[in-house]
């Protein structure tokens, strides 16, 4: 498969998770309650793993490669822009109130326009960075293709459930959210043409990524160990979180 392909292919599956929403039709308010919490766990687990073992190592390698002599202990090292996504995702939730939605009645508000342009914002840069994955190396695209999909499901289901309170109808509701989805496609295609293996922005943009996926890991699954869940259910969340670390870690010694 030629690079570019891998790339339409990887966000267009992005794009079909954005109908997981329905799931909310499928089985019961009680039964999401109860198992959201794991799909939130696997995705913590995929993104902490995909951050320390993939991104942040692949970053600094590209970096130093790339860079003139004494150049590693320039200020604008990957380090720096780890830092970059965990500030400006910390803001983008904060201040523009970009939430990730793990549960069905956390908001209920009629500002559907709004969650509908966050929703294909946040889509978009998922696809630049799936699209930035892609150019280094096949095995780390899917590995982060993989992680974004986890994260996406409670997300989805979330926003999904914010559009059907603010009076749309399930239909159009579906498809707003696959609309918003395809966002995720331009921005692997922006990516490819406009980033291309460029050894001056892919280690920064990874770096970047790294930091992202950090507090959205953190922000995402501290929260919902400090709720009042069953102690078997912490306990199983920490396993699939363990789990998932140590998945990713065989592959990436294996590829």
């Amino acid at each position: 498969m030629t690079v570019l392909f891998e790339i339409l292919l990887a966000t267009f599956i992005i794009s079909l998770v954005s109908f997981s929403g329905a799931l909310i039709f499928v089985f019961s308010e009680k039964i999401i309650r109860k198992y959201l919490i794991l799909f939130v766990a696997v995705a913590a687990g995929s993104m902490l793993a995909s951050s320390f073992i993939e991104l942040i190592p692949e970053s600094f390698e590209m970096f130093f490669e790339a860079s003139v002599h004494g150049a590693e202990h320039s200020l604008f090292s990957p380090g720096l822009f780890i830092l970059l996504g965990v500030l400006s995702f910390y803001v983008l939730e904060k201040f523009i109130k970009w939430h990730h939605h793990h549960e069905i009645d956390c908001h209920k508000h009629t500002m559907s326009k709004m969650a509908i342009v966050g929703d294909g914002f946040h889509n978009f840069i998922d696809g630049l960075v799936i699209g930035s994955a892609f150019l280094v190396d096949s095995s780390l695209g899917f590995v982060i293709t993989f992680a974004i999909a986890l994260h996406e499901i409670p997300q989805e289901i979330g926003d999904f459930s914010i559009l059907l309170h603010s009076g749309m109808s399930k239909f159009k509701a579906l498809f707003f959210n696959f609309v918003s989805g395809l966002a995720s496609v331009l921005g692997g295609v922006l990516a490819y043409f406009f980033i291309g293996e460029s050894t001056l922005i892919l280690p920064f943009l990874l770096a970047f990524t790294a930091g992202s996926f950090i507090y959205i890991a953190l922000a995402d699954i501290v929260p919902e160990f400090s709720k009042k869940h069953e102690f078997s259910q912490n306990m199983l969340s920490l396993f699939f979180v363990l789990g998932m670390i140590i998945t990713t870690t065989l592959i990436t010694l294996l590829h």
